[in-house]
């Protein structure tokens, strides 16, 4: 199976470095006995994280993964990759 291997760099402020993040991979918090749940981008998305600032995703959500990040300038590389079917279970 083909997937892509990304590589990528955040050099924003911290308050916006945050809000990346939030945006990204969502948010849960709780505040006293409810729990609030905010879905990031990477919700619908089969991905594997080796590393912190590392993602592999399948070939067709690569491209939906880059232009989030494109979107925020945040610097990237990419890679083609195989793994095996079962890499994503």
């Amino acid at each position: 199976m083909l997937a892509a291997l990304i590589f990528y760099d955040i050099k924003l402020k911290p308050s916006e470095r945050v809000k990346f993040y939030k945006d990204f991979y969502g948010r849960r918090h709780k505040v006293g006995n409810k729990i609030y749940v905010t879905k990031g981008f990477m919700e619908d998305i089969t991905y594997k994280k080796p590393d912190t600032s590392a993602l592999i995703v399948k070939r067709g959500d690569s491209l939906k993964v880059v232009d989030f990040l494109k979107a925020r300038k945040v610097k990237y590389q990419e890679f083609s990759v195989i793994v095996s079917s079962r890499f994503f279970r």
